[in-house]
């Protein structure tokens, strides 16, 4: 059951270097850590372990014992303190497609799940717990063998502020991250190499697909066949995702004749009309996207990338960040006819320039792939 204490002080945040007396230190007043930080994580959560360890009697509780622990810390020095006690209620985003949904009761899988949007606490009765805006809160959250700590003392001294997160929402992405920690991980250089390749870890393929996508993306390898196996189950079911996004989204509703030549392109296994049709049609999605919520403004591809992902919580799944990245980098891809640079994308298709030899169906898969992505924008 819940316990509550007080405390011989409030913390102001927690030191970011070594210190001697006198000295100058700069604190980190909220933050996140996870099994993926190292020692540093070992040293907050031992630190964080020392102020509430003796909450749990002589014995206390052993660390490897420690699926969850939360602290709600008022600003009278009181902390409400619970420990393997908490009810998790999640808010997921679902990547199973089908034209009829997800039915009450039935049962999810790891790759049904593209992302957990939410997360709600609630104590031993089922009572939802409640963090106030002006109270701390040190939270340690697992997912298998991953674990997470989050804690926020900004709201106390000495520059106290009322916190205007949505706490539920923090909680449910930082589950997200332990979840699919590979996603948040990735090194700059399997960045590079995906980018080269043309492809991007699409929150509409499963999270088996995308794990070992990632993998190659540490080797120089070319996955030829993994990208096929990944394309052939994408499209496995193109049908319903088309019908999902122009039932979802007035913007797509638009789209549906062009959308509807594209399928049947692909499905003839006609990629060089499939790549023409579709491919401008998301510049044209993006560009309608922007005019609707820019109403006046100027439009070229840096605003209308902009607007895509700016406003996206950045730890999403959706990893809006990297995905502008990508889609500068790859399907806006600038051409050198002089040099012979000739890369399929949205410019050197426009221009005339492409070559025939890559509208395959891999381009063409992704294209559709890059589609789905986007629409995911549309309702985050």
């Amino acid at each position: 059951m819940a316990r509550t204490i007080e405390l011989t002080g409030l913390a102001a945040g927690v030191s970011t270097t070594h210190a001697m007396d006198g000295d100058t230190v700069p604190i980190q007043r909220s933050g996140m850590y996870s099994s993926e930080d190292g020692e540093r994580f070992i040293q907050i959560l031992e630190s964080m372990s020392d102020v509430y360890a003796a909450v749990f009697g002589p014995g206390g509780v052993r660390p490897s014992q420690v699926d969850h622990f939360l602290a709600v810390i008022r600003p009278d020095r009181q902390a409400t303190v619970y420990c393997n006690e908490l009810q998790f209620i999640a808010r997921a985003r679902i990547n199973r497609v089908t034209r009829d949904g997800i039915r009450a009761g039935e049962p999810l899988f790891g790759n049904d799940i593209a992302g957990v949007e939410e997360l709600e606490l609630r104590d031993a009765t089922g009572t939802r717990v409640e963090i106030p805006d002006d109270s701390g809160f040190c939270f340690i959250l697992s997912h298998r063998w991953r674990k997470a700590l989050l804690f926020d003392f900004s709201v106390f001294e000495p520059t106290p502020h009322r916190r205007t997160e949505r706490l539920p929402r923090v909680f449910g992405h930082a589950l997200t991250r332990l979840m699919f920690q590979e996603m948040y991980s990735a090194t700059d250089s399997q960045w590079a190499r995906l980018f080269a390749w043309g492809w991007f870890p699409f929150v509409g393929l499963t999270h088996d697909h995308r794990s070992q996508l990632l993998s190659w993306a540490t080797t120089d390898r070319y996955p030829a066949s993994l990208l096929e196996e990944i394309c052939r189950a994408f499209t496995g079911n193109l049908e319903d995702r088309v019908e999902v996004w122009q039932r979802r989204h007035d913007l797509v509703a638009q789209e549906k004749e062009f959308l509807a030549t594209a399928l049947a392109r692909f499905r003839a296994g006609d990629n060089v009309s499939c790549v023409s049709v579709l491919y401008p049609r998301i510049e044209g999605l993006m560009r309608r996207l922007h005019a609707e919520e820019n109403p006046g403004q100027r439009t070229d591809q840096t605003e209308m990338v902009t607007n895509l992902v700016e406003n996206q919580y950045p730890d999403s799944l959706l990893l809006p960040q990297r995905f502008g990245e990508y889609l500068h980098a790859v399907y806006f891809q600038n051409f050198n006819l002089s040099r012979g640079e000739l890369p399929l994308s949205r410019h050197s298709h426009a221009h005339g320039v492409s070559q025939a030899g890559d509208y395959n169906l891999i381009r063409a898969a992704v294209g559709f792939m890059i589609f789905d992505q986007i629409c995911h924008y549309l309702t985050d």
